[in-house]
This record gives C-alpha cells, sequence and structure tokens, in this order.
C-alpha cells in the first residue's frame, strides 16, 4: 500500500476534538483519483478497526451521511473487485454504527 506522507487530515463536524483532526482525510475529496483511492485505503483501516475507541464511533456516526454520499462516489479508474469489496464493507460498517458513551 502506497501512502503520502504529506497527507493532511481533516475533520467533518467536531468541537475541538485533536482526534478527529486524524480521522477523516481530505484527500478522499481531492481531485485526483489515485490520491482518492490511496486516502480511502488509509480511511478504511480506522473503519474496519473492532476495537474503534468511543470518540472514533461518535465522529463517524456523527459525520455519517457525508462519508456515506463521499464513498459511495467513489470509483477507481480501472475495474477493481478487491476495493469495492473493501469499500462495500466499509459503507456497511458505517451503516451499522451507535453512538457510544464516552468514558
Amino acid at each position: 500500500m502506497t501512502l503520502y506522507p504529506n497527507a493532511l487530515f481533516k475533520s467533518f463536524d467536531l468541537d475541538d476534538n485533536s482526534l478527529g483532526n486524524k480521522l477523516i482525510p481530505f484527500e478522499l475529496q481531492e481531485s485526483s483519483k489515485s490520491i482518492q483511492i490511496e486516502a480511502f485505503h488509509v480511511f478504511k483501516l480506522f473503519v474496519a478497526n473492532q476495537n474503534k475507541p468511543a470518540e472514533i464511533v461518535n465522529i463517524l456516526v456523527t459525520n455519517r451521511s457525508k462519508l456515506l454520499r463521499l464513498l459511495a462516489d467513489l470509483r477507481p479508474d480501472k475495474e477493481d473487485e478487491r476495493f469495492e469489496a473493501d469499500k462495500s464493507h466499509v459503507l456497511r460498517e458505517i451503516s451499522s454504527l451507535e453512538p457510544l458513551v464516552l468514558a
């Protein structure tokens, strides 16, 4: 997996939560398809983690509709079954999340 070393992250709807500033790769919104795809591969690690901290779960829930719209439109330049399977898993995971109480 190729990672862009200068990848920057930004939050969507957060109240000064530094954890959230590391969660949503803004490259998912880039015009370059290759940057979007690579950002997705980083982002899916947050979503696929079965031991997500409550803060991450709540950020994903808060931004669910934006994320689902953004990811639904994400397509690689060439047909890629593995990518489509990963994307389907991420979409299902985000859709099924419930907010958690912060400890």
